[in-house]
């Protein structure tokens, strides 16, 4: 097995320097992040510091990603490439600076939160803690939205749900027997890539909805999760619901990976479901713009009829895909997330545990 890892591509060492500068109220005045990564001739860098571009609020800023080339095992992507490692050292810096600042660390993320991509912070907004205000010369181009952005929400509502408030900052305050017992936090980015993806959806004399979709499933759900937005969709039961994948005669999807593949198959799902619910309505003589779906029938006002009786003469079959034109210009895309966890540290050994 150390052959393996060895041998084979892995995720690439990284040597990061990382620097924060903030005001006593908390407020990023300088964000840093410095990352160097080796690999093969031809190679490319581990993204450490890619996340550090999006994820708070600062105005002077400095982002550099170095490579050097090494004769050593290939470095390539494994799950969350440059997020894994390069969040680690944000995240420890931001805690070292809330320290320093005598700050709630989830406070001082909270306070700089920002609504438009933070490395390119344009003319500012009002929705933008940290946005330029008043007269600043001449006016920069609007700064890129994020398409939503709650994280927030997610800092406060994890906060309250894992009991942040009875942390005791002070090290060591808390014992239990031989193990000192702490609390800790971070803030969780991660791409959210937008890509066209489509699907076929068959209603047939029984009630039964057929969903086919190129998408594949490594294990990830993806048979669930597309049974579950077809069922949504027609309003019926998944047990109704058959979802056949992974055949290249099946209308197009992305696959899996990079975290594009729920969220563009689905569309893609969606996208189809739209098409067979108005080709529904019309075999049924109802206006699609006002129907219900629901408990396996189609209903509009007083009227309702079964869904499979929309497919007495045959089958009904439709096919449609998900397409973007230029979001992803104008919105960042990205997903946000809070981490809250209970740590114990052996006093005598040093061993770690997650409580």
């Amino acid at each position: 097995r150390p052959l393996m890892p060895n041998n084979t591509t892995h995720r690439a060492a990284t040597i990061q320097r990382v620097r924060l500068g903030a005001g006593k109220d908390g407020k990023l005045i300088a964000i840093g992040h410095e990352s160097l990564s080796g690999n093969l001739p031809g190679g490319g860098p581990e993204i450490a510091a890619a996340q550090t571009e999006l994820l708070y609020a600062g105005a002077n800023r400095l982002n550099l990603t170095r490579l050097a080339t090494l004769d050593l095992p290939e470095g390539n992507a494994m799950r969350a490439p440059g997020e894994a490692s390069g969040m680690m050292a944000l995240e420890v810096a931001m805690d070292e600076l809330a320290e320093k600042l005598g700050m709630d660390p989830v406070e001082l993320r909270i306070i700089n939160d920002t609504q438009v991509v933070p490395s390119d912070p344009g003319r500012g907004s009002g929705t933008d803690p940290q946005g330029a205000s008043g007269n600043q010369g001449p006016q920069k181009p609007a700064s890129r939205p994020f398409s939503t952005r709650e994280l927030v929400q997610c800092l406060r509502t994890g906060a309250d749900r894992f009991g942040w408030k009875e942390r005791d900052p002070k090290p060591g305050a808390r014992r239990d027997g031989n193990w000192l017992i702490g609390m800790g936090m971070a803030s969780a980015i991660r791409g959210a890539p937008i890509i066209p993806a489509g699907a076929r959806v068959t209603l047939d004399g029984k009630g039964m909805v057929t969903v086919e979709s190129n998408m594949t499933d490594m294990g990830t759900g993806s048979y669930t999760i597309i049974g579950q937005t077809t069922a949504e969709m027609m309003g019926l039961p998944l047990d109704r619901i058959i979802v056949k994948l992974a055949d290249t005669r099946f209308p197009e999807a992305f696959g899996g990976g990079g975290q594009a593949g729920a969220a563009t198959a689905t569309a893609g799902v969606y996208a189809a479901c739209v098409k067979l619910r108005e080709a529904v309505a019309t075999s049924l003589g109802f206006n699609s713009g006002d129907v219900e779906f629901a408990d396996g029938e189609v209903r509009s006002g007083n009227r309702r009829v079964p869904l499979a009786g929309a497919a007495k003469a045959g089958p009904i079959t439709a096919e449609d895909k998900m397409e973007y034109g230029d979001l992803s210009k104008r919105y960042e895309q990205q997903t946000f997330g809070a981490h809250f966890c209970e740590v114990g540290v052996d006093a005598w050994t040093g061993e770690i545990r997650i409580r």
